[in-house]
């Protein structure tokens, strides 16, 4: 026999060892089906479960006078604090605090825009205020 060349009259043993692999393989492929089923519904939850909505806000009117921000998603709590600054043609005009109670508040901050065509900027955030260093 030359070097390489296995005995080839033990088919008995090689056929059950392709079935017993192919069924490891089949229960490997079905295990993980359902991993992937478990995990599937893992991810969407129960309805009430799901996590609130971040806190956010958005500016629902802009005027030459005035820019009118609501906020919204906030905790249900007394004394939320958040931030507008207001730049126009990339120079701040205003950075104001405002509080509000509950989960939601509009706020209308005046703005003087001069004649002609500008770009305004209205950044807001929430959180704590910092002291002045």
């Amino acid at each position: 026999m030359l070097i390489g060349q296995g005995d080839r009259h033990q088919t008995g043993h090689t056929r059950a060892a392709t079935k017993g692999r192919a069924q490891r393989r089949r229960w490997r492929l079905l295990l993980g089906v359902l991993a992937a089923v478990a995990l599937s519904i893992a991810a969407l939850g129960a309805p009430g479960a799901r996590a609130e909505e971040p806190a956010n806000s958005e500016v629902t009117e802009w005027a030459c006078d005035h820019v009118t921000v609501r906020f919204f998603n906030f905790p249900n709590l007394p004394n939320n604090v958040v931030h507008i600054k207001m730049t126009i043609d990339g120079v701040q005009q205003s950075y104001t605090y405002h509080t509000f109670n509950g989960p939601e508040a509009i706020i209308t901050q005046p703005v003087a825009v001069p004649p002609g065509h500008h770009k305004l900027d209205v950044l807001t955030k929430w959180g704590p205020i910092r002291a002045p260093a």
